[in-house]
């Protein structure tokens, strides 16, 4: 090959590699890979793939949800889940963006998409909305399996600082602090608030 060739492959790889890199920070994904790998590699672990969230769809459970998101997961995440509370300041990886997994996140022109400025030249496909592959993987993020193996198990296992709640919350909590996540982190009054 000669030397323009090289050069020319080394620019297109080094751009395929920035952008690869650029939408997995933007994700969320590049915080913790090893769960996402592991996802993608071997599905839900056993025991995970088939849950379902009791509360789907059930708003009346939000406000509880809020509280629970609020007391246990707000400090590392930020109350808009964006990974930004002061509690995950120092962690290694920081906590995880939890805004492109919500509800409101994945609606047209939302998200990974148009709505964060992200698109052409970034490997989000054409229009700078995100290709079928990395929807679905998106959908995998925000399943209810996801879900509840996170919060159950936390990232000991992994590598990470994220605690493990099947000790301290029940099920039940569980599911409706998952179902406030999905919900998009709304602003919902909560129990004893004036």
């Amino acid at each position: 090959m000669s030397v323009k060739r090289h050069a020319l492959f080394a620019l297109a790889a080094g751009a395929l590699i920035a952008g690869t890199f650029g939408w997995a920070f933007a994700a969320g994904t590049i915080h913790n890979p090893t769960r996402h790998r592991i996802i993608r590699w071997n599905g839900l672990p056993p025991g995970y793939e088939a849950v379902r969230n009791p509360y789907a769809g059930d708003r009346s459970v939000l406000a509880e949800g809020a509280e629970l998101y609020a007391d246990n997961c707000a400090t590392c995440h930020g109350p808009r889940g964006m990974g930004d509370g002061e509690g995950g300041t120092d962690l290694t990886p920081p906590p995880p963006v939890l805004a492109p997994i919500t509800a409101d996140m994945m609606g047209p022109g939302r998200g990974m998409g148009r709505g964060m400025g992200m698109g052409r030249g970034m490997g989000m496909g054409p229009g700078g909305g995100m290709g079928p592959r990395r929807m679905a993987m998106m959908r995998i993020f925000r399943s209810d399996g996801f879900l509840m193996w996170t919060v159950t198990e936390g990232g000991e296992k992994l590598g990470t600082d994220m605690p493990a709640f099947k000790d301290v919350l029940t099920a039940d909590e569980r599911w409706k602090l998952i179902s406030y996540i999905q919900a998009g982190l709304p602003d919902v009054a909560r129990k004893g608030a004036d």
